[in-house]
């Protein structure tokens, strides 16, 4: 079943993302695309968003997932001889991690200032980059 998709043109001069994606109650999706840009870009950042809930990437949680079947990467079992550059991989990765936490903590940050959502409808609090590590370190 296609989900609902509202889309709304708004000057978004807070962010510096040209569009945000929010998730409602009712399981549609809202995305706010900036006023701001040109109409070819405009569809640009709709078709990317659009691409985002197509593929249920807000319906996921494991960011690491997400990131793997962005980049393409196949889930194995890796030997010994392949550690270091797997080891380079994961700082690479790290960083890609770090950054989209970032990004979804300033986006969480955005909505809930331009009231388009309200701090308790998220499915939980701003994430720690340093506690997923921690949480990932004990596990």
């Amino acid at each position: 079943m296609t989900p609902t998709i509202n889309v709304i043109i708004k000057d978004l001069k807070q962010s510096k993302d040209n569009a945000v994606v929010a998730v409602n109650s009712d399981g549609s999706y809202t995305i706010f695309i900036n006023a701001r840009l040109d109409s070819e870009s405009q569809y640009k950042e709709y078709m990317h968003e659009l691409h985002h809930i197509e593929g249920g990437d807000y319906e996921r949680h494991d960011v690491q997932e997400i990131e793997a079947d962005a980049h393409g990467i196949i889930k194995r079992t890796i030997t010994p001889e392949e550690i270091p550059d797997w080891l380079k991989s994961l700082r690479k990765d790290h960083v890609c991690v770090k950054r989209a936490l970032l990004t979804y903590n300033r986006r969480r940050k955005f909505m809930e200032e331009n009231g388009i959502i309200k701090p308790d409808t998220m499915h939980d609090a701003p994430i720690s980059f340093d506690k997923e590590i921690q949480r990932i370190n004990n596990y």
